[in-house]
């Protein structure tokens, strides 16, 4: 019925089990049975040669997703193809490419969250890791988004990216109001005066000789401020980091003068919101000029800023915070130490835009 030469060498299978086939020489009645012509060559494509091997690949074939991470001219629509879940991370990478026409090193893929389908963690490339293993494990009742995989297309082969640190950092202006996130990629050798520079790159400042510097974040507080001879690969990976210009002030101030840390709070000063930041206490001045000067640099306007109860913060377990209630408090005079804040008392009028690291990142919304 198929038309083959006389003599044609035939490999004959029958079923032995559900999707289990095995070559028979020995068939009965009832026997279900499938064959091909024999191959003398090793098929070297990696399709699948024999009828074994065409079966194996039935029960491993899975229809994968794949979803442009970022929405941009570079990065195609979404598609479906059809792999293997035994394909190696190459493997996979290539079919991708071939798919979008593009370079399979070029290619970056995140997994997705099990159940809300939104992009988790960036697959790291490794020659042994499996699409099995790209995936979420199987469970019974998973929803479709558990064989979705994220891609970006990238300018750079992730082998360059295998040596480089990538970070996102938030450059705070001469208000809070003015905020911009910075996509930093640099080699990890490489240390973070090297990183402040490349922010200034990135950035249109007046003046020649702009002074900068790079602030960890947690809880709302400034953990560290890094040193510029420290290497970038002393950064937490998912680190909270905000830059800024040093003001003129702290660069001018007096041996008097004080740099404190200003921080947000609502009513406990354990319930921390908002961006901190670095504050001269000049010394000799008023409360009442120091208020102007941080009204200014909040960027808050009249009636916000009248809502604000200050108060000297310790950072001491059970000590409460100390209320300023007159204007005629020279602040200077105070023993502030590395763990004293000026505490801003407020209800919150931030709202949260997203989450960087293990940290809620709020930033003030214009009205």
């Amino acid at each position: 019925k198929k038309e083959f030469p006389p003599h044609t060498p035939l490999r004959v299978y029958k079923e032995t089990r559900t999707s289990m086939v095995a070559v028979t020489n020995n068939l009965q009645d009832g026997d279900i049975i499938c064959f091909q012509k024999e191959f003398i060559e090793i098929n070297r494509t990696g399709s699948a040669c024999d009828i074994p091997t065409f079966y194996k690949s039935l029960s491993t074939r899975i229809i994968v997703q794949f979803s442009p991470k970022f929405k941009d001219e570079k990065q195609k629509s979404e598609f479906k193809l059809a792999l293997d879940k035994d394909y190696s991370y190459d493997v996979v990478a290539s079919h991708v490419a071939a798919y979008l026409n593009t370079d399979p090193l070029k290619l970056r893929f995140t997994s997705a969250h099990i159940t809300f389908g939104t992009p988790r963690t960036i697959i790291q490339r490794k020659t042994y890791l499996k699409l099995k293993s790209m995936l979420p494990a199987r469970y019974q009742s998973l929803p479709t988004t558990a064989n979705l995989i994220y891609y970006e297309i990238l300018d750079f082969s992730i082998v360059e990216l295998e040596n480089m640190m990538h970070f996102k950092v938030y450059w705070l202006g001469t208000t809070l109001k003015e905020l911009e996130a910075i996509n930093i990629l640099l080699p990890k050798n490489v240390i973070v005066d090297d990183f402040l520079e490349d922010i200034l790159r990135k950035l249109s400042l007046p003046g020649p000789t702009n002074r900068i510097r790079l602030l960890e974040i947690t809880n709302c507080k400034v953990l560290k401020e890094y040193n510029g001879k420290c290497l970038i690969d002393r950064i937490p990976a998912h680190a909270t980091l905000y830059a800024e210009e040093i003001s003129q002030e702290e660069i001018e101030k007096n041996l008097n003068d004080k740099v404190v840390q200003v921080y947000h709070f609502t009513k406990n000063p354990t319930y921390t919101h908002g961006i901190p930041i670095k504050f001269v206490i000049k010394a000799g001045e008023l409360f009442s000029a120091t208020k102007l000067r941080l009204q200014a640099r909040l960027g808050m306007n009249e009636n916000d800023f009248a809502d604000i109860k200050f108060a000297i913060v310790h950072e001491v377990a059970y000590t409460k915070p100390r209320y300023i209630v007159h204007d005629n408090v020279i602040l200077s005079n105070q023993n502030w130490t590395p763990n004293t804040y000026l505490g801003l008392d407020y209800v919150s009028k931030t709202e949260c835009v997203g989450l960087v690291g293990d940290n809620k990142t709020s930033i003030y919304i214009n009205e």
